[in-house]
């Protein structure tokens, strides 16, 4: 088992807990880090969109493929980043498989999630391009339906083998994000520099 919780301590922060090495790693991607830094480019900006649309679009793909947690659905941040992109074209073999509905709960978790991030650089952006599209950076999070995700974690993740799929499927989506490379993502049929 992995990390099962023991103690009285919520499912959610057991999982947290055990991927902030992973997630706090993100905040220095060569990619997703250079949206925290004043001298952003616009070319760095739209790589990083890129990797939140490659993510989210897959993340977004199995959720239609299994037909739920449709009140998760990313659709709309889907359609944020495309607006935002100046060539919204993606192509990437993904390695991310979230086949049960409860790691594909863990994935959503992370991209949920990431609209909390989003604060953390949205300023930044904003100011270092006024220029740029901002629709992605600007959606703001929805407190009551992250309280729903949670409390979907926790009922999900109360059985010891929904909990394993649950971190797993939290913990892929991360190392999904960090694996994700430049000269892998390919954006409107040319490779990234």
């Amino acid at each position: 088992m992995k990390n099962h919780p023991q103690t009285q301590t919520t499912i959610r922060s057991r999982i947290a807990l055990a991927t902030r090495d992973i997630h706090d790693a993100l905040h220095k991607d060569p990619v997703l880090g250079k949206l925290l830094e004043p001298s952003v480019t616009l070319d760095q900006y739209q790589h990083a969109l890129g990797h939140f649309l490659m993510f989210y679009s897959v993340v977004e793909h199995q959720r239609r493929l299994m037909g739920i947690w449709s009140e998760y659905s990313l659709s709309d941040d889907c359609a944020a980043l495309r607006c935002d992109l100046r060539a919204p074209r993606l192509s990437q073999e993904s390695k991310l498989r979230l086949e049960t509905p409860s790691a594909l709960l863990g994935g959503l978790y992370v991209a949920c999630g990431a609209a909390f991030g989003r604060s953390q650089f949205r300023a930044n952006v904003e100011k270092a391009l006024p220029g740029a599209r901002h629709s992605f950076v600007q959606r703001r999070p929805d407190k009551s339906l992250w309280a729903s995700l949670v409390s979907d974690m926790e009922k999900t993740g109360a059985a010891p083998a929904e909990y394993d799929q649950l971190f797993d499927g939290a913990n892929r989506s991360f190392e999904f994000m960090a694996g994700l490379k430049l000269e892998e993502l390919v954006i409107a049929g040319q490779h990234a520099p």
